[in-house]
């Protein structure tokens, strides 16, 4: 297999940033700038903190880079953490719906294996195609697919084996 490379694009996270610029405003500026009680204070600062947190999050999702070679995945950035495939015990694809007919909403890839949990979301470039690599390797290496994972990966264009070990890529 050739060592293959994703990241997360400007364009994907302008969004995530946007969000966590106007939350830090419309949070922390009245908590910084108007005399508030302790507990308006309190209730303000504490939004804005987490509004800083996702901005921080999503820093750090944008830096980082997501290999995948012949032996292992890995996340490359801030934080370091790598599966390798024979490791590999449970991959999911979650479809995490924002309204309630479902109509807008997205995907995450979970992958857990040797005690640590890499997640990707489907603002990554490419994620179908990286999605069908992982779950073809994981499948092949022995790992198992429920029914609501496998259905999410028809729903964003993979056709996976059936039984794990059927194919290797």
């Amino acid at each position: 297999m050739t060592p293959r490379t994703w990241r997360y694009p400007g364009r994907a996270m302008f969004r995530d940033y946007g969000r966590a610029v106007i939350g830090l405003t419309t949070f922390g500026a009245p908590a910084l700038f108007v005399e508030l009680s302790s507990v308006m204070f309190s209730l303000l600062g504490g939004l804005a903190a987490l509004f800083a947190a996702y901005g921080i999050r999503t820093a750090m999702r944008h830096l980082s880079r997501i290999e995948v070679d012949e032996a292992t995945i890995r996340i490359a950035g801030t934080f370091h953490r790598s599966v390798t495939w024979d490791a590999i015990r449970d991959v999911r694809i979650r479809y995490y719906s924002t309204w309630r007919d479902r109509s807008a909403g997205w995907m995450q890839l979970v992958i857990k294996g040797g005690g640590t949990t890499i997640r990707v979301d489907q603002t990554l470039d490419g994620f179908p195609a990286f999605a069908d690599i992982v779950c073809r390797r994981a499948l092949a290496h022995g790992a198992r697919l429920d029914g609501v994972s496998r259905h999410n990966a028809e729903a964003i264009g993979l056709n996976l084996p059936t039984e794990p070990g059927d194919e290797e890529t």
